[in-house]
């Protein structure tokens, strides 16, 4: 079987996976809501609250939008028993005598461990979090589906269709949805009900689709598109992430078998992790990188947008595979540590288009270059070892992107003291976040300038590269996950450092190995010899 009828294969089974459905309540996935203070479609709502109790997006081969709408249906009488809560903390495992090894706990477990141990929430963050989720789990998805006439921007539960109308909707399409409404509470056949009820809103919402609600100064506040709407359904569906590591993994391997391949296929997953970051931006409106699950997709983009570029530039294939390296790590990370894909609005500290594109991009930007520029130091070293020769073109393009990710580092670190006095009223202030990045760009300036005045060989910029990655890594994720302090506080988090703390040590046992070795096979590089 050639590739491209195993290609061919793979899309149908994709098609397959995204257009699938069983749930009765699929007329209504695009439908807004307003959820968590931004309207989003119902199905991606869903699939967030779900995710917030069972840390799943499915659960016993039911859909989040199913289990939503029963549960506003019909209450959560036949979900209090249910495994649904999931609970990854050991201490308030042993805080509620639950057992150790499991992950996931009913409501009536959970409720019957907090009456028999007394525990006060107030004093326990992590148990005051877990009541929030018990009583998110008995509330439901809150069905915020309907505008309000009186203060824009603010959205009714569906219940109140029972009532008058104050909605912006006509008097005749606010009667034909509260019947549809009423109808798909009463009857069997759920299928039909629901697309009568989407049917009905879907023709109230377009008097009002993608209007204006609010004006300010700056911003103008829209009622979301359908087509905006139907992406977000789309792309939480769509398993693109996988798709795009399928690619670049496939590129890898092809690159040693047949180059233009492996370019086509790189392109392919290029164009695939294009579109992610393209379909986040379209529907949040704003550059997607206020998160770390965002900065996770972007630096690989970078990565792989300077890989093709300095690939071209210096004619050689290192630099490619070192993006496609760099991809495949950053993405699977990103699937194994489980970081939430939700979107969410910016903090209002954020919400500033000019200074995202400008200092943001600009900062993040740089982690993708100097992550090429680590990874191909890690070839170079290894084929300096392996040959007892330096690679000359490999040393070429590590100081190349060690520049490129200069150029964007320190210009957008400064323009973030600009930004930073102008929401907070101080430049600089030596905020764990402020001084991590100034210490990565000292490194990196020091690194380069001793290359460039021959301070050191093309072994040391390698190992320099190596160690300002080392850095730049605690700037962008040390900072966030194990300091968490600060005022960059939108950006903290808890868990998932035991990757990174491997990395650590990997790192460090790597350069331990290679200074071993490099005492044992001693390798000549620019005409000077290091024993």
């Amino acid at each position: 079987m050639n590739v491209w009828i195993k290609l061919k294969i793979f899309f149908l089974f994709i098609t397959f996976h995204v257009c699938a459905t069983t749930t009765p309540y699929e007329a209504t996935k695009d439908l807004p809501i307003l959820y968590q203070g931004r309207f989003r479609s119902l199905d991606a709502a869903a699939q967030q609250w779900l995710y917030e109790l069972s840390h799943k997006r499915t659960f016993q081969e039911q859909s989040a939008l199913q289990i939503a709408w029963d549960i506003a249906l019909n209450g959560s009488q036949r979900w209090t028993n249910v495994p649904l809560l999931w609970i990854h903390y050991a201490h308030t495992k042993a805080t509620l005598g639950l057992d150790q090894k499991r992950d996931r706990f009913s409501y009536d477990e959970l409720t019957q461990a907090l009456e028999a141990r007394g525990t006060d929430q107030t004093n326990d963050p992590e148990i005051g979090a877990l009541v929030k989720r018990l009583n998110a789990l008995i509330t439901g998805l809150p069905m915020l589906m309907l505008p309000s006439k009186l203060h824009p921007g603010d959205w009714l539960p569906l219940h109140l269709l029972n009532g008058e109308n104050l909605t912006p909707f006509s008097d005749a399409d606010y009667r034909s949805l509260a019947s549809a409404y009423h109808s798909l509470a009463q009857t069997t056949d759920l299928s039909a009900a629901a697309t009568a009820f989407a049917e009905s809103y879907q023709k109230a919402y377009q008097t009002i689709e993608n209007t204006p609600y609010r004006k300010a100064t700056s911003k103008t506040l829209l009622y979301p598109s359908a087509n905006r709407l139907a992406l977000e359904t789309t792309y939480y569906r769509s398993p693109l992430i996988e798709i795009a590591i399928a690619f670049y993994a496939l590129a890898l391997l092809l690159f040693f078998w047949n180059r233009t391949l492996g370019w086509g296929f790189l392109l392919i997953g290029f164009a695939i992790h294009t579109l992610i970051l393209g379909a986040r931006t379209y529907i949040l409106g704003r550059p997607p990188v206020s998160n770390m699950f965002e900065t996770v997709i972007y630096v690989p983009w970078i990565a792989i947008t300077l890989s093709i570029a300095v690939s071209w530039r210096l004619k050689t294939r290192a630099v490619a595979l070192a993006g496609c390296v760099g991809a495949i790590l950053l993405l699977i990370l990103l699937k194994l540590s489980d970081l939430d894909a939700k979107m969410e609005n910016v903090q209002a500290v954020l919400d500033s288009q000019f200074w995202l594109i400008i200092h943001v991009l600009m900062v993040v930007g740089s982690y993708g270059a100097f992550l090429i520029s680590g990874l191909l130091a890690h070839f170079y070293l290894i084929q300096s070892l392996v040959t007892r020769s330096e690679p000359h073109t490999l040393s070429r393009a590590i100081l190349t992107t060690l520049f490129v990710g200069v150029g964007l580092l320190i210009p957008g670190t400064l323009l973030g003291g600009v930004w930073a006095a102008e929401s907070w009223g101080r430049f600089w202030d030596w905020d764990p976040k402020e001084s991590w990045a100034f210490i990565s760009a000292c490194v990196y300036v020091v690194v380069i300038h001793a290359y460039v005045f021959k301070k050191i060989s093309a072994f040391g910029l390698a190992v320099g590269a190596i160690l300002g990655l080392i850095a730049i890594s605690f700037t962008w994720y040390g900072v966030n996950y194990v300091l968490g302090t600060g005022l960059h506080s939108y950006g903290f988090s808890q868990g998932t450092t035991l990757y990174y703390y491997a990395y650590l040590g990997t790192e460090l046992l790597f350069l331990l190995i290679l200074f071993a070795l490099k005492r044992i096979r001693p390798v000549t590089y620019d005409d000077v010899k290091f024993k």
